[in-house]
């Protein structure tokens, strides 16, 4: 479905790029950590009925009342507040969006992950490996980055993978 149309005015714009979002914001899920729930980022994206007369206006106009407590003074569908810089960090932003949603964000360690060198390093050595047995120091290091790692891994560099280890934590037990 196109975005450009012909002979639309704005408010007809609006409630098209609306429908377009709310139609293809699923293929954006895969770009999330599956520890995040999703759902509540589809939220900041999609107004609730918004096919309902009235319902886009006024959230325009709440919008426009307190486009100060939006970041970047942007939209998003949300309860403005105070918050100060959501985007500052993934935490941050994070615990917002579970308030909003009626939830607390406990798992600040889900969402990190490890750096492009750790990464090209551990997918290296796997590369040069015939078999691959990993330990893992889970006080020295986060078994969920680790999990990010291994899932982007090739079907033959994963089969080298035979055992997994983790030892020495509390995450160890959550993991």
């Amino acid at each position: 479905m196109p975005v450009i149309q012909t002979n639309y005015r704005a408010d007809k714009y609006v409630l098209h790029v609306t429908r377009l979002i709310d139609k293809n914001i699923d293929a954006c899920k895969k770009l999330f950590p599956e520890s995040i729930r999703f759902d509540y980022i589809k939220t900041l994206f999609v107004v609730p009925k918004y096919e309902r007369k009235g319902v886009l206006i006024k959230e325009y106009e709440k919008f426009k009342g307190k486009r100060e407590l939006y970041p970047f003074q942007m939209y998003i569908y949300w309860e403005p507040d105070a918050y100060g810089n959501i985007l500052y960090s993934d935490s941050k932003l994070l615990t917002v969006v579970y308030a909003q949603n009626g939830e607390p964000f406990y798992d600040p360690y889900k969402y990190r992950d490890a750096s492009d060198d750790v990464k090209e390093n551990i997918y290296d050595f796997i590369r040069k490996s015939g078999k691959v047995i990993m330990a893992v120091d889970c006080e020295n290091a986060d078994p969920y980055k680790l999990y990010g790692v291994i899932k982007n891994l090739k079907k033959e560099e994963l089969e080298k993978i035979t055992r997994i280890v983790l030892y020495d934590d509390y995450h160890t037990i959550i993991a």
